[in-house]
């Protein structure tokens, strides 16, 4: 636990002789102790989990938190969302008030999660993540917190990343692996927004749901560092453009573990592009 200390430093009789000073140290000390304050604790990753402070009954107002976990060499990291409730209904799940946030060893952002994730996963390659929980001033809300399960999983082939603003699927444009799961990160200049094309795009094609399509199979997500959906994406694409906002933008890569793709894959070229209405 975390503790802070407070004690009287004046001596009872005032006197100044060693015998009084080492007796008055001796009051100190236990006067100290007889003042201890006990604040909220961040807790640690026990058994391959972690918990938000207080769990399952609720964490305090205002904790500001980090956790770095450590990636085992040749693994990458699961981080499994086993349960997640951290409301922030002031600002309809734009993540302001209770968060959490993951980093990668070279500063990656990848997000920012609040709302309900519960049965969640992904991904994080490197030595290290780190993990930021913030809560803000919002006790009139019913905060349980969250429980995160952390699992070292053999590390697929390499998934590349970003060269000359241009990203490549995996061992482009021979075809890439299945069962692969790849994040990348790109970092959004200041008062700009990001423009992806899709210089080639192929992937299995999408399969009807009810009225709708949806990627079972192999796709890619684009979201920002706030969890901002921008699409899911497979079949062919070739030719679109797409803008994200934000302060940096993340793709989500995966190749099904049971099914093996004869497609060539993507290669996305990305560039800062001026805000909407934004005077030049």
């Amino acid at each position: 636990m975390t503790m802070t200390k407070s004690y009287n430093s004046k001596s009872d009789s005032g006197r100044s002789d060693k015998n009084d000073n080492r007796l008055n140290f001796a009051q100190k000390v236990a006067i100290e102790y007889l003042f201890v304050i006990l604040l909220p604790d961040c807790g640690s990753v026990v058994n391959n989990t972690l918990k938000s402070p207080n769990y399952p009954e609720g964490y305090p107002d205002n904790m500001e938190c980090e956790f770095k976990v450590p990636i085992p060499s040749g693994f990458r990291l699961k981080i499994t969302f086993e349960y997640m409730m951290l409301p922030d209904l002031r600002n309809h799940y734009q993540c302001v008030d209770d968060y959490l946030t993951f980093r990668g060893d070279r500063k990656q952002n990848f997000g920012k999660y609040c709302g309900s994730t519960t049965g969640g996963t992904f991904m994080i390659t490197g030595n290290y993540t780190l993990i930021n929980f913030h809560s803000g001033n919002s006790s009139n809300m019913k905060r349980i917190g969250f429980m995160l399960r952390f699992e070292a999983v053999d590390q697929p082939a390499d998934c590349g990343s970003v060269v000359n603003n241009t990203l490549k699927s995996p061992h482009y444009p021979e075809g890439y692996p299945h069962k692969m799961e790849c994040n990348y990160s790109v970092p959004i200049p200041a008062g700009t927004r990001m423009k992806i094309k899709f210089q080639y795009f192929q992937m299995p094609d999408p399969y009807p749901v009810g009225n709708e399509l949806q990627c079972l199979n192999d796709h890619l997500k684009i979201l920002n560092e706030q969890h901002e959906y921008f699409g899911s994406y497979c079949g062919k694409a070739t030719g679109e453009t797409i803008f994200v906002t934000g302060n940096s933008v993340v793709i989500k890569f995966e190749s099904r573990e049971n099914f093996t793709s004869r497609e060539r894959g993507f290669s996305l070229y990305s560039e800062a592009a001026d805000l909407p209405g934004k005077k030049k």
